[in-house]
């Protein structure tokens, strides 16, 4: 079963979005459709912009999604993704 992700940086700042155990292809930038070729684990979402993702969760578990820079990660911006 495909799942869709949202990422919504509302700050000024970079954040590059990292999914343990999960693989994604980017779908749309600011609501216009993107076509990658390759899946990743991780995305650049910069200041002011919305990146949807895609995935087929395989592997059932708890995985972290955390921000790659490690002040911002410390500070709260990590969450858990649950994958039955």
């Amino acid at each position: 079963e495909f799942s869709r992700l949202r990422f919504v940086n509302e700050s000024h700042r970079l954040h590059p979005m990292h999914i343990h155990g999960l693989f994604f292809k980017v779908l749309a930038r600011n609501g216009v459709p993107v076509n990658e070729a390759h899946f990743r684990d991780t995305v650049l979402i910069h200041a002011r912009e919305t990146v949807d993702v895609g995935t087929v969760p395989e592997d059932a578990g708890r995985w972290m999604l955390h921000c790659h820079i490690l002040e911002h990660a410390e500070s709260g911006m990590m969450t858990m993704v649950e994958v039955d």
